[in-house]
């Protein structure tokens, strides 16, 4: 995710925290899917609703890859970047990402 307009040192400091925040809470889900047999039932709450759906270990273990991923990315970008940046266009060609389990347990 980059801005369309200069980060201000502030809101950099703000936003690195939010995500130092989630980084954290991603390796707790980590920590606790990696502990699970590879059969248990997992369940995925579906975002701002009640409704849950059966997943996998190895399907909600990819997903939390990827944001961690994705949630170092922006980390690293902001260490990198100085404090105020006029927004930049570019490819992601050089992204990363884990691919999707398509099984559930059976």
């Amino acid at each position: 995710m980059q801005p369309s307009q200069p980060i201000h040192s502030m809101q950099k400091a703000k936003r690195k925290e939010q995500i130092d925040k989630q980084i954290l809470e991603q390796k707790v889900l980590q920590n606790e899917l990696s502990s699970l047999k590879k059969d248990a039932k997992v369940f995925r709450q579906q975002q701002n609703s009640n409704i849950l759906f059966l997943s996998g270990v190895e399907q909600e273990m990819s997903r939390a890859k990827k944001n961690m991923d994705s949630l170092v990315k922006e980390y690293q970008e902001l260490e990198t970047s100085p404090a105020q940046e006029d927004s930049r266009e570019g490819d992601e060609d050089g992204e990363s990402s884990t691919p999707r389990e398509n099984e559930g347990p059976g």
